[in-house]
């Protein structure tokens, strides 16, 4: 008989799991669920995705072979595996069961009378059982679903690590306070984000988790210009790689290697390792799409990339990242009507989301909407009135309608005032295109180049720089970003 093993959940997963289980019959919302054990309280919506996901990790299941758990994204899910009875856990610590051969007929098969919390431990032994321990050629056969699955597993996916987050609530509140707070992407939120981080590694300073969403908030202070570059892309990678230092199957650790990777290095090869790193951990991690539809832009691919964004909405539907993000790059594919009904779907589920605002009236100001496209600018300046991009998005937007002077003015003002802080000089540089100095323009790019802005990777597509391309400085800005490390191709 083969050697029994040890599977762990968190309390929350194990009750998640014996709720499937109990309700296996119909597929159940993730309002319910959220209903159920978070409150309904918009705060945990993510912790619903990534509690299912780690009861999936725990399995060892990839994610489009739906053999124990049954995902609809962005609707909810339903338990199709097999279980069986063991005793019951009353530990309040992680759940952990020892793995041996079970014998249990399927869950379909079976009355509700056999349901109860002590089906859950030998749940565990059967399905980790058949994942980790294949069959000896004297022992009965494999289904060939399992076969399957357990050559996916070996060939393509780093074992994730079955070790609880935190034992110290304190630390996974100011977690789960600080994902909420990220989600919102203004100055405020990140930096109120990063104190609970901080706050959190020091309460656990092995909690692998709480650096990479750490090293995510870096990230986004540098993505928006509320840091200087060179200062919050260091600070994101060094969280990283703490991160993953603590748990290399993290895949939260390798998205966020893989956004500087591609933002600040511009390393595409170093990229599109981190991407395959992370989908085989988790093939339907929607962020690593979003983030690789990034890489691929950058590399010059950019009907790969918009496909890419395209799969990472559809992975997750609800998301205002990821849906802002595919409306940017059908932005830059100049799919100015598809990506002006992404925004709206954007703004129908998040009405306040500074980005989603910001991006639908750049593409009103393509569309020659100009009222359409001032409201929407004023409307995101007054949802966050400290952002450094908007107010150079309406002196674009003025500069585009005619008011080049007032833009002009306002443009200088607003560099005059900065006194050396980081500005959005990529964002400068569109401006005084449409103003129609390209000197300025160009010295802006070069600024933005140097400051090594993740905004410049899409130089190469943006509309506002039309005017700019026959410009031979300007096509070497484009080739020194592109080229900066060969693409894989």
């Amino acid at each position: 008989m083969t050697a029994s093993r040890a599977v762990a959940l968190q309390r929350k997963q194990f009750l998640v799991l014996l709720y499937l289980i109990e309700n296996r019959h119909r597929l159940i919302l993730r309002k319910e669920l959220l209903d159920q054990f978070w409150d309904g309280k918009d705060v945990y919506d993510q912790s619903l995705s990534k509690t299912v996901g780690s009861i999936r990790k725990a399995f060892g299941e990839t994610g489009d072979s739906c053999i124990f758990i049954e995902t609809r994204w962005g609707i909810g899910y339903r338990y199709v595996g097999p279980f069986g009875e063991s005793p019951q856990p009353t530990s309040t610590q992680p759940i952990v069961t020892t793995i041996s051969p079970p014998s249990v007929p399927h869950a379909r098969n079976l009355s509700r009378s056999w349901l109860s919390p002590l089906i859950v431990v030998a749940l565990l032994a059967a399905i980790a059982f058949v994942i980790l321990h294949p069959r000896t050629p004297g022992s009965a056969a494999t289904s060939p679903v399992h076969a399957s699955v357990l050559a996916t597993v070996r060939a393509n996916r780093t074992q994730p690590s079955t070790a609880p987050d935190t034992a110290h609530p304190e630390a996974h509140s100011d977690y789960m306070k600080a994902e909420f707070l990220a989600g919102s992407r203004t100055q405020d939120s990140l930096r109120k984000a990063i104190d609970l981080l901080n706050q959190a590694t020091l309460l656990d300073p092995s909690y692998a988790r709480a650096y990479a969403a750490l090293a995510g908030c870096y990230q986004l202070q540098g993505f928006y210009h509320f840091a200087p570059p060179a200062q919050a892309y260091p600070r994101a990678k060094a969280a990283a790689l703490k991160a993953l230092s603590l748990d290399n199957s993290l895949a939260e650790a390798h998205v966020a290697l893989l956004s500087i990777y591609t933002d600040y290095d511009w390393d595409w090869n170093a990229a599109e390792r981190e991407f395959k790193a992370t989908i085989a951990i988790d093939p339907n991690y929607a962020v690593a799409y979003q983030y690789y539809g990034y890489a691929l832009l950058g590399m010059g691919r950019g009907e790969e990339g918009l496909a890419t964004m395209k799969h990472a909405a559809d992975l997750d539907p609800v998301s205002a990242s990821i849906q802002t993000s595919l409306g940017w790059a059908l932005y830059l594919m100049r799919q100015y009507d598809q990506a002006a009904m992404q925004c709206h779907h954007v703004l129908e589920l998040h009405p306040d989301f500074v980005p989603a605002h910001q991006l639908l009236g750049l593409v009103f100001g393509q569309m020659k909407l100009d009222q359409k496209s001032l409201i929407e600018l004023y409307t995101a300046r007054k949802l966050e009135p400290d952002s450094s991009i908007t107010p150079v998005l309406i002196d674009y937007e003025l500069a585009r309608t005619g008011k080049r002077a007032e833009a002009a003015s306002h443009l200088n003002t607003l560099f005059d005032n900065a006194h050396g802080a980081s500005l959005p000089d990529y964002y400068f540089a569109a401006a005084w295109v449409t103003i129609g100095d390209t000197q300025q323009a160009q010295l802006f790019l070069n600024r933005a180049y140097q400051a090594r802005s993740n905004w410049i990777i899409y130089l190469q597509y943006d509309p506002r720089f039309d005017d700019l391309r026959p410009n031979p400085q300007f096509q070497s800005l484009v080739n020194q970003v592109t080229n900066s490390h060969s693409g894989a191709s």
